[in-house]
């Protein structure tokens, strides 16, 4: 059985640190950003639901929080300050 070069590419990501998919995410590759957000879907999610908002209030928030951090996604430097 082979697997679909997508497939294989999306694997090879998921061992990518946040740093290397920033990069990539820059450079225009879906995949790092699809990556990036399934990292922390389920904190950016469970933090509205966790203060007492809807699933429906807190899916709005994680849209928002993706659409501010896709914008913001140039200015982000590393945690040392760089």
């Amino acid at each position: 059985m082979t697997t679909a070069p997508g497939r294989a590419k999306e694997r090879s990501l998921r061992s990518w640190d946040d740093s290397q998919l920033v990069a990539e995410c820059l450079q225009g590759n879906e995949l790092a950003w699809s990556s990036l957000i399934d990292n922390y879907k389920n904190l950016i999610f469970s933090i509205p639901i966790k203060y007492g908002f809807s699933r429906e209030d807190a899916a709005d928030v994680f849209q928002s929080t993706c659409m501010k951090l896709l914008v913001q996604l140039p200015n982000i430097r590393e945690p040392n300050g760089s």
